[in-house]
């Protein structure tokens, strides 16, 4: 019981961390529409070790919008 109590305040925590740091978090959903691009393309961006995407759970995942624009603003059109 202690021990999932610590798994849940750990996870608040690095919610509470990433809202503090960049007031507006996304769901993958909400990124994949905001970008144009279908969820496919989204969960294959997700796996990227340079995109900004915060997993908060084993299935929970949030993208910081500032760090998703500083981000894009790296990244070269072909």
């Amino acid at each position: 019981m202690e021990e999932k109590l610590d798994l849940i305040l750990d996870e608040l925590k690095k919610l509470r961390e990433a809202i503090e740091a960049n007031n507006q978090l996304m769901t993958l959903e909400e990124t994949a529409q905001y970008l144009g691009i279908s969820m496919n393309v989204m969960y294959a961006l997700k796996d990227r070790p340079d995109f900004p995407v915060k997993q908060l759970g084993p299935r929970v995942y949030r993208v910081p919008k500032k760090a998703l624009l500083e981000w894009l603003n790296t990244k070269e059109v072909m």
